[in-house]
């Protein structure tokens, strides 16, 4: 079988090697997914070392394996896409993978004093509603997760103030910053807002055909 074909003018895959390339890169992105569970263990060692300045070296290290998980959640979505399809299990697992990594680093740089220990608690209780939110969908519905734009987008601040963290133990070590505890109360009130929404929308339907 040949593993182009013609068709007006223009090269195409066959449906062999179309299913091969996508397996490849679903393969990718469920790798990255699940490397990056092992991120949090070299990420906090590396943040207690370079706080207080104990490791000159520490700081940069840490910044480029901040980089290199927040890479892997850029790229295993992408992946996934260029595959064509993903699956519920996938998603929740990469959500987990986040959860865990953006956990992780927070209550860490909470231990440290540099955020209060809420602002890591609000990361896992906005996923797990999420998670819950998405396993009460019927039956057959359920082969993707739903789409939750601040919730997405709150996924995205978390990895943020992660990386404010990073920045502040390399750049400034030793000394917890004013703005960064703030950002933390920040997101953290939105952690909250986002919350509290979902329980309303959770709650409304019920109270419609009460």
């Amino acid at each position: 079988m040949q593993p182009l074909r013609r068709r007006h003018g223009a090269a195409q895959l066959s449906p062999g090697a179309r299913a091969a390339g996508n397996n490849l890169y679903r393969g990718l992105a469920n790798g990255l997914t699940l490397g990056r569970f092992a991120a949090p263990a070299p990420f906090v060692y590396l943040l207690f070392e370079a706080h207080g300045g104990a490791s000159g070296h520490a700081g940069a290290l840490l910044f480029l394996v901040y980089l290199l998980t927040a890479s892997t959640d850029l790229l295993d979505g992408w992946f996934a896409r260029k595959a064509g399809s993903g699956s519920a299990r996938w998603g929740r697992l990469d959500v987990l993978a986040d959860v865990w990594f953006n956990t992780s680093a927070l209550l860490a740089a909470a231990w440290l004093g540099l955020l209060g220990y809420w602002v890591p608690a609000g990361v896992v209780a906005l996923a797990a509603q999420y998670l819950y939110r998405n396993s009460r969908q019927p039956a057959g519905t359920n082969t993707h997760l739903r789409e939750d734009r601040p919730g997405k987008l709150a996924g995205v601040i978390y990895y943020l103030l992660a990386g404010g963290v990073v920045l502040n133990v390399w750049l400034d070590p030793g000394r917890p910053s004013r703005w960064l505890d703030w950002t933390g109360n920040a997101v953290f009130v939105y952690t909250a807002l986002v919350f509290a929404r979902n329980v309303c929308r959770t709650r409304k339907p019920s109270s419609v055909h009460s």
